[in-house]
């Protein structure tokens, strides 16, 4: 598999990959994701996006074909009276085609964005993993990624009072 930055155009590579994740998201939380839609990625604001020089979106393709995109963000985070500076990659999104999974092309687009924090000096990255995500956990556990923090809700139901 070649990896490659994103560009402008590329807009549309990169929406039809993001579909399928998309899709398990907002079968998994419809009240929160919103289905896959031509919004996702709009030629403009993916512009913007990768014209941005703390973003990078990889791109990886076989045969010319694209089977993945890593999307992730340099973060410099600021000294603050509760938490110490830090600059981090964060991972925002990875999708692998469904076709595709299982031949070690994941793995790849994380090289990637390690090559990134070790081009950017950083020595961390993070990412955000659902927990009904089960195949995604078991990969990022498997690249190596630990549970360091944790989030949780707490949602009452439509016309129920807290």
């Amino acid at each position: 598999m070649e990896i490659r930055r994103a560009i402008a155009r590329d807009a549309g590579i990169v929406a039809r990959l993001n579909r399928e994740v998309q899709q398990l998201h907002a079968d998994a939380l419809p009240r929160l994701f919103k289905p896959p839609s031509e919004e996702i990625f709009a030629p403009a604001a993916f512009a913007e996006l990768v014209a941005d020089p703390d973003t990078a979106v990889f791109i990886g393709e076989v045969g010319g074909e694209p089977v993945g995109y890593l999307y992730a963000q340099v973060a410099r985070r600021p000294d603050t009276p509760f938490t110490h500076a830090s600059d981090v990659v964060v991972v925002h999104h990875l999708a692998v085609a469904r076709e595709h999974r299982g031949r070690g092309y994941g793995e790849r687009l994380i090289r990637a964005a390690r090559a990134l924090a070790e081009a950017e000096g950083i020595r961390r990255i993070e990412l955000s993993v659902w927990a009904f995500n089960e195949p995604a956990r078991g990969f990022f556990a498997g690249q190596g990624f630990t549970v360091f923090n944790e989030r949780l809700c707490l949602e009452r139901e439509e016309g129920q009072s807290w």
